[in-house]
């Protein structure tokens, strides 16, 4: 594993106001078949590569009045991969705290279990067992096959001309993934 703080993808990190902004990318590579993936705060991404492993890149940003508390905010935050169970916990503080982004690249048969609290999920070009859920974001669907179920409040599905396999549940039957 490796850690970015000059990667391209902070350069759109954004903060509030005059706040100091401090961002660094973290990557990993994964072999695993089924990944299992829970957001709190932040976007992500799952694409389909030709490559036999998994590359997970997370994005961790924060946001402080002063640039050693925004720095130390980023060192706070933890990113696990175990066994492609993958989360991150930032420490809140009562002035904000930080966000995590997950950008990841898996071979066409990875199974995903993707869960966003509050971001968006976008998945594309997988053929597996998908299950995405997203609390407070839109779920956009690119390019699927396989077992595909969608626990989210706006759907986008984007495939050639054949219709994805997928389930839109219900509000009052879906499943709490945050609890």
């Amino acid at each position: 594993s490796r850690t970015l703080a000059d990667d391209a993808w902070c350069e759109d990190a954004e903060g509030r106001g005059d706040r100091v902004v401090a961002c660094e990318v973290r990557e990993t590579v994964l072999r695993t078949d089924a990944l299992d993936v829970t957001v709190m705060n932040g976007a992500l991404t799952v694409t389909e590569w030709d490559r036999p492993d998994v590359l997970v890149r997370a994005r961790v940003v924060a946001t402080a009045d002063d640039e050693a508390v925004a720095w130390r905010r980023v060192r706070e935050t933890t990113v696990s991969t175990t066994e492609g169970l993958i989360r991150a916990e930032a420490p809140r503080h009562r002035d904000g705290s930080a966000s995590v982004s997950f950008e990841i690249f898996a071979p066409k048969a990875t199974d995903l279990t993707a869960a966003a609290l509050n971001g968006p999920v976008h998945v594309e070009g997988l053929d597996g067992t998908i299950r995405a859920t997203a609390t407070n974001g839109p779920v956009c669907l690119v390019k699927l096959s396989g077992d595909v179920e969608v626990n989210a409040t706006s759907l986008t599905v984007l495939g050639e001309s054949a219709p994805l396999p997928f389930q839109l549940l219900p509000a009052a039957s879906r499943p709490e993934a945050f609890s």
